[in-house]
């Protein structure tokens, strides 16, 4: 079946640097007012390491107290909110981060990237969580993602980051669950293709999401937006042989 050798480097060829494209345009690093600089790659790799600063080393727990100093000074700033949610995360307190991501959500105007990140801390919590609170953690996480890509309106790179770790974040969770991440993923860089209409990439991981969603309507529509763009393109051929697979009855991805 075309693109099942590829559908998991599809999304993971990028590693978890992928996420830093959602703070492309605000800040690649994370000053947290003491000179302390976290590199928001690291971060998401869940390097649990301690940060060094100036040379010496600073503990997690120097990296929380630093964090909350500085959201002490700054409330409402997106990047003091991420800074002590990462903190949090990093020291393995997902519910710490989880509250102040959500106090967050209140103190600033809608800012997509506090809203993805916490549905990222209800989807790590659902992994270990007692099986009855699995599914409505995984629901906390997909509505989260649902509403950071409404707020990331027309920024297309932000939404391509966000479609990128959704669908990242599905192969790391239960199949019975997959489906409506990759949906979400599929919205994402569908309304990337609305923010940015040139961009043939967009269409491509679309139908890519939307084939591993079951939707093979939607998928076919977007890859079709892809050859229009692409005809040429170096997945034009796999496109096209599973545009008709799709057609002749074919299964969606699994």
């Amino acid at each position: 079946m075309m693109m099942d050798r590829q559908k998991l480097s599809f999304w993971t060829r990028v590693g978890a640097v992928a996420l830093v494209i959602l703070f492309l345009g605000s800040f690649l690093f994370m000053g947290l007012g003491t000179g302390l600089n976290i590199n928001i790659a690291d971060l998401f790799r869940g390097n649990s390491g301690q940060q060094q600063q100036g040379g010496q080393t600073v503990s997690p727990q120097d990296q929380i107290r630093y964090a909350r100093q500085n959201l002490k000074q700054n409330p409402k700033d997106p990047k003091a909110i991420i800074s002590l949610a990462f903190a949090y995360t990093q020291n393995n307190q997902l519910g710490k981060a989880e509250a102040v991501l959500k106090k967050g959500r209140k103190e600033t105007s809608k800012d997509a990237r506090i809203t993805f990140f916490l549905g990222q801390i209800y989807a790590q919590q659902a992994q270990t969580a007692p099986t009855k609170q699995k599914k409505e953690l995984y629901n906390k996480a997909e509505n989260a993602f649902g509403d950071s890509i409404d707020q990331a309106g027309k920024n297309s790179q932000l939404l391509m980051g966000i479609g990128q770790s959704i669908a990242q974040q599905a192969q790391t969770i239960p199949k019975d669950q997959q489906k409506a991440l990759y949906d979400k993923a599929g919205d994402a860089f569908a309304a990337a293709t609305k923010a940015d209409p040139k961009d043939s990439q967009a269409y491509l991981a679309a139908g890519q999401a939307y084939d591993q969603a079951g939707q093979p309507g939607l998928a076919v529509k977007y890859w079709n937006g892809y050859l229009k763009l692409n005809p040429k393109g170096k997945r034009a051929d796999e496109v096209r042989k599973r545009i008709s697979s799709l057609l002749h009855g074919g299964k969606t991805q699994p």
